[in-house]
């Protein structure tokens, strides 16, 4: 069986609240990666938490056929109760045409061994979608709490992508206005879990 490199995160209450609050955002992240997919019919979610990013998709466009991988078994039965195909390991053989991944790698100490692991469940041809959080100079007691190792750049992130044998069609910022929103929530030493939970449907609403 092929694992995923130790990672392991178990921030299940973290995970609800994002789902029940950012409704637009997850929407938005999802179009983003099926627009890039471009009808690729075998698809894995590479750390897919509760299924949240995979159960839009399956709405969205019903003809692809989802794998999702999360390596916490409490997260894997959520997965299944929604209907959606979940496993905590893949076997060596496995391959798919498109690999997507939200909000996971920062998660991943060895995050070169992650982005290698892609490469190896990937068909000649195949494409991966990678979004992560940006900005160094915003990593704040939130990162912390979601028990996250870093946060990239562009340099940083396209150079592990590149070596691990992928080539590169684009890497761009996203969600710029949200810049400024994790900035209000690291100055004033917000929670998510206080006042910070509070404001993300706000955000998720108009922004």
């Amino acid at each position: 069986m092929s694992e995923m490199g130790g990672f392991h995160y178990s921030g299940l209450v973290e995970l609800e609240k994002l789902e029940l609050n950012l409704d637009n955002y997850n929407h938005f992240i999802v179009t983003q990666f099926i627009n890039h997919a471009k009808s690729k019919n075998k698809v894995l979610d590479f750390g897919a938490g509760i299924g949240t990013l995979s159960n839009i998709w399956k709405k969205l466009e019903g003809t692809s056929s989802i794998t999702c991988l999360e390596p916490d078994e409490s997260q894997v039965k959520i997965i299944l109760e929604r209907g959606l195909s979940g496993f905590t390991s893949l076997s060596v053989d496995s391959a798919f045409d498109y690999i997507f991944t939200s909000n996971v790698l920062e998660h991943i100490d060895d995050d070169r061994a992650a982005i290698k692991f892609l490469f190896y469940h990937l068909i000649s041809g195949g494409k991966v979608g990678i979004f992560v959080p940006a900005n160094k100079f915003i990593y704040s007691h939130i990162d912390k709490k979601l028990e996250h190792f870093r946060r990239y750049d562009k340099k940083e992130l396209i150079e592990k992508v590149a070596g691990a044998g992928f080539k590169i069609d684009s890497c761009v910022f996203v969600d710029s206005i949200g810049l400024f929103a994790w900035l209000f929530l690291k100055i004033f030493k917000l929670q998510i879990s206080e006042s910070g939970s509070r404001l993300l449907p706000i955000y998720d609403k108009f922004i």
